[in-house]
């Protein structure tokens, strides 16, 4: 499991990455078709593994998430955030997506536990 402060840099790098496409789309400096490529192959995947390596860290009570099943420490999550990323990518929504998801990051790795000072 990759450690809380490798997480929190991961994520923000993504965010910022989200946000600039979310201003180029915004712009017109690149198409709707490019960003869903961008968005599909790099950024979908990423945001992804993020916000699940995140989850983990929240407990199966929190009201966050909800735990489809669980088998010892292995649980099957659901939540508005992972819904959010794996949403149909609209050439109408795509840049208030962007900027939701990476809100959803960014809140996410915010709640990560802090090492002990």
């Amino acid at each position: 499991m990759e450690s809380p402060s490798a997480l929190k840099a991961d994520t923000e790098a993504l965010c910022i990455n989200l946000q600039q496409l979310e201003e180029q789309l915004r712009a017109k400096t690149i198409s709707f078709d490019e960003a869903q490529r961008l968005w599909n192959s790099t950024y979908r995947p990423k945001a992804r593994l993020l916000a699940e390596a995140m989850l983990s860290y929240v407990p199966s009570g929190d009201p966050r998430i909800i735990v489809q099943s669980q088998i010892g420490d292995q649980r099957v999550i659901q939540s508005d955030a992972i819904n959010c990323i794996e949403g149909r990518f609209s050439e109408e929504l795509a840049a208030i997506q962007l900027l939701t998801i990476r809100d959803q990051l960014r809140k996410l790795a915010n709640d990560l536990p802090t090492p002990n000072a």
